[in-house]
């Protein structure tokens, strides 16, 4: 059988890889069209327009908060017509036997799209959805899909592959001539390292920008940059808006934490190097890779001995002390990133099922800056409809307390669909999003260390920044982004500058007069 993978806006896909890998192992056939990169773009906030545009795409996409704009995480770009004529002879070409699609929820409506255009193509060839959108929402994909695979699919598709015609597979639902046919979820995969790697270098064509490329196919340096491992399957922890709060409940009572062999990781990494090379920092991928005290001593050992390559991955409050920062540190750690979500420890225990400990955060940040285990990369949510004034104070008051300078991912929270959060009703009023935004635009100035604490408690105690959060914008682009005494200050800067010289509040009076004096160029 000969198999061609869609991946919509991701050519990493390692999940696809693995299920790939696994055909391949059982002698069949493969290809992958990668329809558009990851491409991340900024949109600016006052570009409407387009910002209007990219939301309508789909309700899900994932957007940061950061000085220049709202950066989404990719860019919902929509195929072209000659995007679509460039997929259609690339499937004439390859005269695949079976498709499958891997997208995660935000690309939905773009793989109805293409599912439509293979059909067109290419009818009567079975199509097959996985990947994360697939796990968690079947019953929606069944709908465009012949074939949805709700859990792993590295046995279930091989087993598919040997007879399509069956339709009693574990770990696949079937849509026939009588209705769907929803077949029971196989049990997780615990011997992981049973499993083929993820494959890499195949027969890979990447579509985007009107044109047809082989870089995933024919680029050590681009394939190394598309490369990231994971030492493990599943999260010790169930965030009520995490696929891992879904998934835990279907598969009660097995083991849902698993491990590979470190010696299966260290192995893959050396093989891949040797083919293809390696990113300037190699990205692991696990929820949380400092999570066990021995076993991440032993990672990291082997890695410095058989790697000795500069890595990133997370640590967790709960699970990661000082000891083991030092381990990673020598091991080679260049970013260490810690998963806050929020400040709020109402939201953290009643909303999100993740309670916090927030002397403990502090602790282990200002760890991290000590020791010097790489960069520090906080994340944080924002956008949550429980979050009243003091929950975003709270956060707020928390990065006061984190060393700086670091580097904050402000993601606006997007809960999986199913998810636990999505079933919460709310009965809060409404919190008014310039409030909100006057809020975010306060945590982003948090991570310089151009403003002292007084200053930054005297812009959040100010009403009317707090009514015209826009003012704050600009400060914050140019705070953050070095101040060119050579341009124009902005407009918004301005207005900070009128509002200044009248602003009859003492306190305010004498912040402006703070950062008139490092800023300039910037105000006047």
């Amino acid at each position: 059988m000969k198999v061609v993978f869609f991946t919509l806006y991701d050519e990493s896909a390692r999940g696809c890889r693995y299920v790939a890998s696994a055909a391949q192992a059982a002698g069949h056939e493969i290809a992958f069209i990668h329809f558009k990169r990851f491409d991340s773009q900024t949109i600016p906030r006052t570009n409407t327009t387009e910002l209007e545009w990219a939301l309508a795409q789909s309700p899900y996409q994932v957007r940061e908060i950061t000085a220049e704009g709202e950066r989404f995480h990719p860019y919902p770009s929509a195929a072209t017509e000659t995007e679509r004529r460039l997929i259609a002879e690339l499937i004439d070409q390859l005269k695949p036997d079976i498709f499958g699609l891997t997208f995660t929820t935000h690309a939905f409506q773009r793989a109805v799209e293409l599912t439509e255009l293979i059909r067109a193509t290419r009818p009567g060839v079975p199509i097959v959805w996985g990947g994360i959108h697939a796990i968690i929402d079947p019953e929606t994909c069944i709908e465009h899909a012949d074939v949805v695979c709700p859990g792993e699919g590295e046995e279930a598709f091989v087993e598919y592959l040997a007879d399509p015609k069956r339709t009693d597979i574990a770990g696949l639902w079937f849509k026939t001539p009588t209705g769907v046919v929803k077949n029971p979820l196989r049990p997780l995969i615990q011997d992981l390292d049973a499993l083929a790697w993820p494959t890499y270098g195949a027969d890979e064509y990447q579509v985007g920008y009107d044109r047809v490329e082989r870089a995933m196919a024919e680029n050590p340096a681009y394939i190394c940059c598309q490369f990231y491992l994971e030492t493990t399957r599943g999260c010790p922890f169930a965030c009520t808006y995490c696929i891992h709060s879904v998934c835990r409940d279907r598969y009660a009572g097995q083991k849902y934490v698993r491990m590979r062999s470190l010696e299966s990781v260290i192995e893959e990494i050396r093989q891949f190097r040797n083919r293809f090379g390696l990113q300037a920092i190699l990205p692991f991928f696990d929820e949380i890779l400092l999570v066990n005290k021995r076993r991440f001593a032993r990672f990291a050992e082997l890695y410095r001995r058989e790697i000795g390559h500069p890595f990133c991955g997370f640590a967790h409050h709960r699970t990661t002390d000082r000891e083991m920062l030092e381990i990673a540190r020598d091991a080679g750690i260049a970013e260490t990133s810690v998963g806050v979500q929020t400040g709020s420890e109402w939201i953290a225990r009643e909303i999100y099922n993740r309670p916090i400990d927030r002397a403990a955060i502090v602790q282990l940040t200002r760890d991290i800056h000590e020791i010097g285990a790489g960069r520090l990369i906080l994340n944080i949510l924002c956008d949550c409809v429980f979050e009243q004034e003091e929950d975003l104070r709270a956060t707020f008051d928390l990065l006061l307390e984190i060393p700086r300078p670091f580097l904050l991912q402000l993601s606006r929270l997007v809960p999986f669909p199913k998810s636990p959060l999505t079933q919460m009703k709310c009965d809060l009023p409404p919190l008014a999003q310039h409030v909100r935004e006057f809020w975010h635009l306060l945590y982003l100035l948090t991570q310089s260390d151009r403003l002292d604490d007084e200053t930054l408690v005297g812009l959040s105690r100010d009403p009317y920044l707090r009514e015209k959060p826009e003012i704050l914008d600009s400060l914050v682009f140019w705070i953050l982004h070095e101040a060119d005494p050579q341009k124009q200050p902005p407009a918004a800067a301005q207005k900070l500058a009128e509002s200044g010289r009248r602003h009859r509040d003492g306190t305010f009076r004498g912040i402006y007069r703070k950062i008139r004096k490092r800023f300039s160029a910037l105000i006047g």
